[in-house]
């Protein structure tokens, strides 16, 4: 509701207990059509299959970093192998060809970037 005194939003007990779920519902990366689904049916199975889905997320992407931990922790091992006293600028070159690599994986994975 809206007060003609002046130009902020008036909002009732519930409605802010609303706006509060779906912050929190928002911090947990759920999204807009899951959190509607979630608000527009009282059964707790929607809500159960949401949060589920959540975890398996979580799951798929706790595995994802810990694999591309044991790479890092791969290259870290080869570096500290290698000798750069010989052509020291060509190792130097895949090294960092490979970090790169590694960041934009990690960032396409997590959905920072997207191409289109």
């Amino acid at each position: 509701m809206r007060s003609d005194d002046y130009s902020y939003r008036l909002y009732d007990e519930s409605a802010f207990k609303r706006l509060e779920q779906i912050l929190i519902l928002r911090k947990l990366i759920i999204g807009v059509k899951d959190i509607q689904r979630i608000f527009n049916t009282a059964d707790t199975d929607v809500v159960l299959e949401v949060l589920g889905k959540k975890v398996n997320d979580i799951d798929e992407e706790v595995a994802f970093l810990y694999e591309l931990k044991e790479i890092v922790l791969t290259f870290i091992r080869q570096i500290e192998r290698a000798d750069f006293n010989k052509d020291s600028d060509s190792t130097c070159g895949w090294i960092l060809i490979i970090v790169i690599a590694l960041l934009l994986i990690y960032t396409v994975k997590t959905k920072r970037i997207t191409f289109q």
